[in-house]
């Protein structure tokens, strides 16, 4: 990873900023890092910044998952109408890139590709097709049959389930604010929260610590992708913290640290003190 760092940035591109994603990764299998980006800036004189994690919903978003959605998405709907396939997605997927794999060309596949792609983003489009504009329109099935926006027709979503769950935020005039960082699996594994029930299909309001929780008028709405939350917050003073619960002070908490389920919840807090 040196070399390429040595040759390709430094010497070639004479980098004097390097700006690179929260996950990335570089040289002979991916072993540069940057912790490695960190170490080679300081003996070859440049900066280097990392863009922290983008969540949405609390799941971290991606250019790369990005890219595959609206791939995605644009080979299914060119397919589907110019095949006129009725199965709804998602059971058809693998149908429609069995059909966008079977057309692809062995002379000149990335162009087929970006056609598709291209079709699909400026005229094969969810609403209103510009089928007039569309280069394939007089062998298109669904042009043939005069319904176009009819698909790729879609499941209608199950109503998502609702769960319930409590979060206390206590609070210390000296030692500031009681947080936990929750456990590396599964929703909001490893990121900072409130001290909090477990989320099931009944309100349980319990708290992981004693003291005199007063709740907080209000509740937080929330929707992660397999189901709605529903939070009661509750506040109290506290004056000690017991693991794994521990106090962050109140000159170096920063909401801005928390998912956005636990940053609602302080926002209830802070108008319940007004």
């Amino acid at each position: 990873s040196i070399q390429f760092v040595r040759d390709i940035l430094v010497n070639q591109f004479e980098t004097h900023k390097l700006v690179i994603g929260y996950d990335h990764h570089f040289g002979r299998n991916r072993e540069g890092s940057f912790e490695h980006l960190k170490e080679f800036s300081h003996l070859y004189g440049f900066d280097v910044e990392e863009i922290p994690a983008q969540l949405l919903d609390d799941v971290s978003v991606s250019s790369t998952k990005i890219r595959n959605t609206l791939l995605d998405g644009n080979v299914e709907r060119v397919m589907s109408r110019y095949y006129h396939i009725l199965d709804p997605l998602p059971s058809s997927k693998e149908l429609l890139q069995s059909l966008a794999q079977a057309n692809l060309s062995s002379l000149r596949p990335g162009d087929y590709n970006q056609a598709v792609m291209d079709l699909g983003a400026t005229i094969c489009t969810p609403r209103k097709p510009q089928c007039i504009k569309c280069p394939i329109n007089l062998s298109c099935k669904a042009n043939e049959i005069g319904d176009p926006e009819a698909l790729p027709k879609k499941l209608q979503k199950k109503a998502k389930p609702l769960k319930f769950g409590s979060v206390f935020i206590g609070f210390n005039e000296k030692s500031g604010y009681l947080l936990e960082r929750r456990e590396g699996k599964g929703l909001l594994g490893g990121m900072l929260s409130w001290p909090s029930t477990e989320w099931s299909d009944c309100s349980n309001i319990k708290p992981p610590i004693s003291a005199e929780w007063i709740p907080v008028l209000g509740s937080v709405k929330h929707t992660f992708t397999h189901f709605n939350l529903d939070l009661s917050v509750f506040k109290a003073s506290i004056k000690n913290s017991q693991k794994p619960y521990f106090f962050v002070s109140s000159e170096s908490f920063n909401v801005n640290d928390l998912p956005t389920v636990m940053r609602k919840a302080y926002t209830l807090y802070l108008m319940s003190l007004e």
